[in-house]
């Protein structure tokens, strides 16, 4: 059996909550130390998990080298896991929806979303397409919520040679049948394990349900998380090739 492959379903605070920031990273290097105690090399956790989802200001933009955020990279380096969190993140063009990754061997890379949803163009400008990386045998290609819609998306992660595509995503009541759909064709597709990590909580501005989840190359959702509570949903490759899931309830 390979080592796991994990999304992360938690309770993500917003503004309204004292020093969210901190908080949020606290939870993440919890949650992180978790997944990696039950074998898995990579965590990847929703979109703007760390600032809770919410139109930010450019004032709110964090980076890899915030002292707030230090937990993640120690976990990841004392615990050999690629952590990926959700945040707002600053670049020349301007501020987008990004995922910051820290990997184990202390360096981090940066992600950035490509396709905003609509409203989201009021606070957040587009990013670039990133090159799959490697963890272990298999290549991670990031997705952000809706870059999941566009099937672009989903062609240059498999053109790039993803063997994973992981979306952190905020996922609500109305999306909950079509979300799902979309990340299943793509695994099917593309040959792709594909998971995708939500909020266990509902934000200031969208009710979430849940519902993080895996699906096999051909398509098979393999795992399910709950609609409310807390959880890990964690693949992993067996001897034979075929890949198998299972949700932990985070405590």
């Amino acid at each position: 059996m390979s080592e796991g492959i994990a999304v992360a379903q938690v309770v993500c605070l917003g503004a309204e909550s004292p020093d969210h920031v901190a908080r949020n990273a606290l939870h993440h290097a919890h949650v992180a130390q978790r997944a990696a105690d039950e074998g898995a090399r990579l965590i990847v956790f929703p979109e703007l998990s760390l600032n809770g989802y919410a139109y930010s200001a450019r004032s709110e933009a964090l980076d890899a080298d915030d002292a707030r955020l230090a937990s993640l990279r120690a976990i990841a380096h004392s615990h050999s896991i690629e952590i990926v969190a959700g945040a707002p993140v600053l670049s020349n063009d301007g501020l987008h929806i990004g995922a910051i990754a820290w990997h184990s061997d202390g360096t981090h890379t940066v992600h950035t979303k490509q396709y905003l949803a609509h409203e989201e163009q009021q606070a957040y400008v587009s990013g670039v397409a990133h090159p799959p990386f490697a963890v272990g045998a298999e290549r991670i290609a990031i997705a952000i919520c809706a870059d999941v819609s566009t099937p672009a998306h989903a062609q240059a992660a498999a053109d790039g040679g993803a063997t994973v595509y992981i979306a952190g995503s905020l996922i609500s009541s109305d999306d909950e049948g079509r979300y799902p759909e979309k990340l299943h064709r793509h695994a099917m597709n593309h040959r792709m394990l594909t998971l995708f990590a939500n909020y266990a909580n509902d934000t200031a501005l969208y009710p979430t349900n849940g519902q993080s989840a895996v699906w096999a190359p051909d398509g098979e959702r393999l795992a399910v998380a709950p609609d409310r509570g807390e959880a890990l949903v964690i693949a992993s490759r067996a001897d034979s090739g075929a890949w198998t899931a299972r949700v932990v309830a985070i405590d």
